[in-house]
């Protein structure tokens, strides 16, 4: 199993989290994922479109190159476990279990919906999910979960004003996720996440996600911090994202917060003529608060649901 986020440093749109969990023959331990399916998934590039990209979404993903490749992996990924996701909403039914449609939150995601696949092709698409999926049969590896936590704006400001840190609310949205995922066999499991902040001491909060008393602890270092959890282990450590399950976790995340502020940028963009879109990170998302202040306030857009105060 592994984790990972993305959008945890922007002060527009949600934050998202991620899980994603690998069946293997053998002791996950010793099971090399990358190695295992080398036949349909790189973790160095496409190679000419041949096979799935699957690493860290920074080396997949750049505004630059844009969002087809990591749209591409994160689709053959969902197509893993049920049909590819064809809409916003029903990308967020898959990997949260939230239907827009009947909840509340930022109203940006719940005007109107999204195509998708926005720019990759369907027909790549359903290829490489066809060759992993066989690759996965032939070496009997099952793609066991794929699942996220969209924490948007009013709900983020909600859980840190309680918490007093929004490094605790990660630690505890990304344990409670984990927890809910984890093998309902009691199958061991080993779990790879990235380090919180350069934290180091990660035993209270498995205590709490996990509801276990103790938590034994194996290692607390700059380098790992590694516990031993039903049976299994859970590590933070630096370069996570090595291990394929975290990778694919930071993929899924990071093409939710893609697509999830194209819909934010859509939403004000048809009401503030002449509008540059966001990314929502700290100096440009100032620029764009600034620009839509008026319209908000005209349409009753308050800054707790707007506006992530950490």
């Amino acid at each position: 199993m592994g984790t990972d986020e993305a959008g945890y440093g922007p002060n527009l749109g949600p934050l998202l989290i991620s899980v994603t969990a690998w069946r293997v023959p053998g002791s996950a331990t010793d099971s090399d994922l990358y190695e295992i399916l080398r036949d349909a998934i790189d973790r160095e590039s496409s190679v000419g479109g041949t096979r799935l990209h699957v690493a860290d979404s920074k080396q997949v993903y750049t505004p630059a190159k844009g969002i087809g490749s990591l749209e591409t992996s994160a689709l053959a990924l969902l197509a893993q476990t049920g049909p590819v996701p064809r809409s916003y909403s029903e990308l967020v039914l898959r990997l949260t279990g939230i239907d827009l449609s009947r909840s509340e939150g930022e109203p940006w995601l719940r005007a109107g919906d999204l195509e998708l696949p926005t720019t990759a092709g369907i027909a790549d698409i359903e290829r490489l999910a066809t060759q992993l999926r066989e690759v996965c049969i032939r070496t009997g590896v099952v793609v066991e979960s794929l699942a996220s936590d969209l924490m948007e704006t009013p709900r983020f400001n909600r859980e840190c004003k309680a918490a007093g840190s929004k490094g605790v609310v990660l630690t505890r949205s990304t344990l409670s996720l984990l927890e809910r995922h984890w093998p309902a066999d009691g199958l061991p499991a080993l779990v790879i996440c990235d380090k919180h902040g350069g934290r180091n001491q990660y035993s209270a909060a498995l205590s709490e996600a996990f509801n276990e008393m103790f938590i034994p602890r194996l290692c607390e270092s700059a380098e790992r911090s590694a516990y031993k959890v039903r049976g299994g282990e859970v590590r933070f450590q630096v370069r996570a994202e090595q291990h394929l399950p975290t990778a694919a976790a930071s993929i899924l995340s990071k093409y939710l917060r893609e697509v999830s502020m194209e819909m934010f940028n859509r939403f004000w963009i048809e009401r503030v003529p002449g509008l540059k879109p966001t990314k929502g990170y700290p100096e440009d998302a100032k620029r764009f608060r600034e620009s839509i202040a008026e319209q908000a306030r005209t349409i009753g857009i308050s800054d707790q649901v707007l506006w992530r105060q950490r």
